[in-house]
């Protein structure tokens, strides 16, 4: 894999995990 596309790919990993998580907090709240 291309460096360029492995951190796009991670980048975008990161975000999913983000919204999952801030999702999670906003159900606690």
């Amino acid at each position: 894999m291309e460096k360029h596309e492995k951190h796009l790919w991670l980048q975008n990993r990161d975000n999913k995990i983000e919204t999952a998580l801030s999702t999670l907090r906003a159900k606690h709240n």
